[in-house]
């Protein structure tokens, strides 16, 4: 059980003077960070306290009791962020010091202390965690200087080294030249000792970036001054730029690069598509996306939800799991529940075994290899989709169709017109409104809504951008097709 015990005079000052010195000692000062960007903000997520935190690394007079609050003893990273910041907060508490070889974590009211964005050569100072929010559950992201979207996040790698017990947040990068860049010399060594070599002699040298290959190491000081380019073609070894070392024990969701006045873009761990053979030329590549529109309707929202194979969860980590999910929709209005913006969001879903995990992505967390590639549906960018015609629309209608072995979701709409829609095609002398619905579902995506008369006329809509001038007919049932899912009719008997 973690304990807080609060300084008792002179003694427990210098006990806990100690206690920072002796890790001073074990934290290896010269490895304190030079940051690429302005902004050093990033999210983790505590999976045991279902906690995302905003934090900020930045660094401490090492000789000063300026704003020290108390010790928390026998507790992980992970407690102590939790303790500082939900439990110690009305004292002031928005900055940690975790001495892991202790298992102690000292807590300080930030606004009391000598702070510095980057060690100082003239004071002996030791990296310390600010904290500047904290949100219940999974966020990839807590930052809110400007809005999230796949457009602005660029993949996120790490390091990790055991000897130093810290992780390097990374980014790799194809440049057309390097000579705008600063070489500052080479060593050789592992890709671990060519990283954590450049970010121990950081404060001195400046170094921030590295090429490694074939065990050789280039260092490098890189000035980055725009978002990662597209991969250029070519046998050229990646830059890989050093962002911010930390604690090995955290799991970092996304990092903020920001340079001047501008956010310019996030990184996040991007998960790849698994390397399928090409019986053309007997190589290797990556399998390709599947992107599709899916209406989420509990939500009033279409998103985007790209499919592609996968075979391990590499930057990626198990949120949650659900049995008994009869169908893929249900896994996502799940996510969506769960997560509720991209970045990042993510389903793995057996249909045999009605299983439903959910993923976020972060870097941290041990890689589980799968025996077979299985299939990873991102839940990206969603956006309303005509919510002011549809808010008081009855639930969605399940319909079997047995020609193309599914069921689809169908949602009637109340309103009498709709500026979404205009009419594509009429037919007469169709028999049902299922009959209807059946000349809409072989023409996906042309169709995408029905308006069935009692004099058994069915008109096939398309769906348009706020130009429609869909007006329906009296008496007729004007229903959308919302989404359909390869199903069978025990499916539909069985609450799909």
């Amino acid at each position: 059980m973690c304990t807080l015990q609060l300084p008792l005079g002179k003694n427990q000052y210098h006990l806990n003077l100690k206690m920072h010195l002796a890790h001073l000692y074990c934290s290896i000062i010269i490895a304190a960070n030079v940051m690429v960007g302005t902004a050093d903000v990033f999210t983790v997520f505590l999976p045991a306290l279902e906690i995302s935190c905003l934090l900020r690394k930045v660094n401490a007079n090492a000789l000063s009791m300026r704003g020290f609050l108390g010790d928390l003893y026998n507790s992980t990273i992970d407690e102590c962020i939790y303790f500082c910041f939900f439990e110690k907060y009305d004292d002031g508490c928005n900055v940690i010091k975790f001495m892991k070889p202790i298992k102690t974590c000292a807590i300080y009211d930030g606004t009391k202390m000598e702070l510095y964005k980057k060690p100082s050569l003239d004071v002996q100072t030791l990296p310390v965690l600010f904290i500047q929010d904290c949100d219940e559950g999974y966020k990839n992201s807590l930052s809110e200087e400007f809005a999230r979207n796949y457009t602005t996040t660029n993949s996120l790698f790490y390091v990790k080294s055991k000897e130093f017990d810290e992780m390097c947040l990374l980014e790799m990068r194809y440049v057309k030249s390097i000579h705008n860049s600063l070489f500052l010399g080479n060593s050789f060594g592992s890709f671990e000792i060519c990283v954590f070599t450049c970010n121990a002699f950081s404060a001195k040298t400046l170094c921030n970036a590295v090429i490694h290959h074939n065990e050789m190491c280039s260092h490098y000081y890189f000035e980055v001054k725009e978002p990662p380019p597209l991969p250029i073609e070519g046998k050229t070894s990646p830059l890989i730029i050093i962002h911010l070392c930390l604690e090995g024990d955290l799991h970092v969701s996304s990092y903020d690069v920001k340079y001047g006045y501008k956010l310019y873009y996030l990184l996040s761990p991007i998960p790849y598509p698994a390397k399928q053979n090409n019986s053309a030329n007997g190589t290797k590549a990556f399998a390709k996306f599947n992107d599709a529109a899916i209406h989420l309707f509990k939500h009033f929202e279409l998103c985007v939800v790209r499919v592609f194979p996968i075979n391990n969860l590499g930057g990626l980590f198990v949120l949650k799991s659900y049995n008994s999910i009869p169908s893929f929709i249900s896994c996502l209005h799940l996510c969506r529940q769960t997560v509720s913006s991209w970045p990042y969001r993510a389903v793995m879903y057996k249909k045999k075994d009605q299983q439903c995990v959910i993923l976020g992505s972060g870097v941290g967390y041990r890689i589980h290899t799968f025996e077979k590639n299985v299939m990873l549906a991102e839940l990206r960018n969603c956006m309303l989709d005509r919510v002011e015609e549809r808010i008081d629309n009855p639930p969605p209608l399940k319909y079997y169709f047995e020609e193309t072995s599914d069921i689809c979701f169908v949602e009637v709409n109340v309103l009498n017109d709709s500026s979404y829609f205009n009419v594509a095609q009429k037919t007469q002398n169709v028999e049902s409104f299922k009959q209807c619905l059946k000349l809409c579902r072989k023409a996906i995506p042309r169709c995408a809504a029905v308006d069935y008369t009692t004099r058994k006329q069915c008109s096939l809509l398309k769906k348009v951008a706020h130009n429609g001038t869909f007006y329906k007919y009296e008496n007729s049932v004007f229903a959308e097709i919302l989404y359909c899912e390869r199903a069978t009719m025990i499916d539909l008997i069985n609450d799909f």
